[in-house]
């Protein structure tokens, strides 16, 4: 009789460890249309680990028959990929799940809701406008990652800053609560980045787009004071003109970690082609109303403001 209750206890123990053992890693890095998660395989089970992934629904109890994420190794351990394509403020379920020759094995569901506003790679949320057709943030970027997660290199030192030629931000941490109120200064090489600076659905405002926004705010010679933030708190007085008309507020972050509260300049990318090493951006300037089109080196540093794809 003992046998047999022995026999039977590793029956059982085999039959519970031919597919795959592993759990379901909590959600982080939520936007609008995108998040983070994975998984852990503590066992492979009685093969090796055939495919390994992600899954997930707006339903409960998400199988590979939903979206997923597959690409996400073949091996025992921690993984962590990227659910996409999402709707925003709507509830998903997600689980991840690991297969070998026996089967599939699904970790625990976890669930989480997309934000109802645009969120980048560190959390930041940022308001809206929408002016005329165009939707665009309403605070300048200030995120310290490219969107898939890669860091944005942080140079504070001029020397380093006025050669590089890969993706910099500068954090103005000289000035207190500089990018909480402003944002960060990138460079071109930042802005025009494969891996996008700009949370998913949205992209950098490039010289289209600012031209469609200057023409629907009455042109150049008027479009800068109805987009500035009115009063001073930010800007240096007399802010001529400021009526902030439709909310976009426009602030004065400057340019290089200089400038500040006197002038707002912002990438809207695209060289002139007898001269590519020049950029455009968009200039305003607290003592007229003009938004001014002009031309600067790669390496400088400006705002960004990001508006929808």
């Amino acid at each position: 009789m003992m046998v047999a209750v022995i026999l039977l206890i590793i029956g059982c123990v085999k039959e519970e460890q031919k597919t795959p053992i592993l759990s379901t890693s909590a959600i982080t890095n939520i936007t609008q249309q995108s998040a983070v998660s994975g998984g852990n395989v503590t066992s492979a089970g009685a093969s090796e680990i055939i495919e390994r992934g992600i899954c997930w629904s707006t339903n409960p109890s998400p199988t590979i028959n939903d979206k997923q994420n597959i690409d996400i190794g073949k091996t025992t351990g921690s993984f962590i990929g990227k659910i996409y394509e999402l709707k925003q403020n709507t509830t998903y379920y997600v689980r991840a799940y690991a297969t070998n020759s026996n089967g599939i094995t699904y970790g625990q569901e976890v669930t989480f809701t997309t934000s109802d506003k645009p969120t980048d790679f560190d959390g930041n949320i940022y308001d809206t406008v929408k002016i005329g057709a165009q939707v665009w943030f309403k605070q300048n970027l200030k995120t310290i990652h490219y969107a898939n997660g890669d860091p944005i290199e942080n140079v504070q030192v001029d020397s380093i800053w006025n050669k590089i030629t890969t993706g910099a931000y500068k954090s103005c941490s000289q000035i207190s609560d500089y990018s909480t109120i402003y944002g960060h200064l990138y460079n071109y090489f930042a802005v025009a980045d494969p891996r996008k600076i700009c949370p998913d659905g949205w992209h950098v405002s490039t010289n289209d787009d600012w031209t469609t926004l200057t023409n629907f705010a009455g042109g150049d010679y008027s479009a800068g004071g109805k987009l500035k933030e009115r009063d001073t708190l930010h800007w240096k007085s007399p802010n001529t003109g400021a009526t902030d008309e439709y909310g976009f507020s426009a602030l004065p972050g400057g340019a290089g970690c200089s400038r500040l509260n006197v002038l707002g300049m912002f990438w809207s990318p695209t060289y002139k082609v007898q001269t590519p090493d020049l950029i455009t951006y968009r200039l305003t300037s607290y003592v007229e109303n003009r938004l001014i089109t002009s031309w600067t080196s790669k390496n400088d540093g400006l705002s960004v403001r990001c508006i929808k794809d």
